[in-house]
């Protein structure tokens, strides 16, 4: 988030917990990632989608507190999310 804007439109924050949850759902600490071509796909025909507002999504989500891995090399790059507030153990225990 740049330092101007203190308050997200509420559509953005709706797509940043959707890229959010989507990271969580397909992604894992073993090293399974998603591409940004799959995220864009599994979110569908929004408005604004492209890799640069699911960048920015990303840095948003970082500064936040989640922790996302960006594995750059590849094309397209891929995401991971590194840390979940649960390991997948303790989920299945609850």
């Amino acid at each position: 988030m740049s330092n101007d804007e203190t308050y997200l439109p509420l559509d953005r924050k709706f797509r940043m917990l959707r890229v959010k949850r989507m990271l969580e759902q397909e992604t894992d600490a073993n090293g399974h990632t998603i591409t940004m071509t799959r995220l864009l796909q599994l979110l569908g025909d929004e408005n604004e989608k492209d890799r640069r507002t699911l960048y920015e999504d990303v840095r948003d989500l970082e500064y936040l507190g989640t922790k996302v891995k960006i594995v750059k090399g590849k094309r397209p790059p891929e995401l991971n999310v590194e840390a979940r507030f649960f390991s997948m153990a303790e989920l299945k225990a609850l």
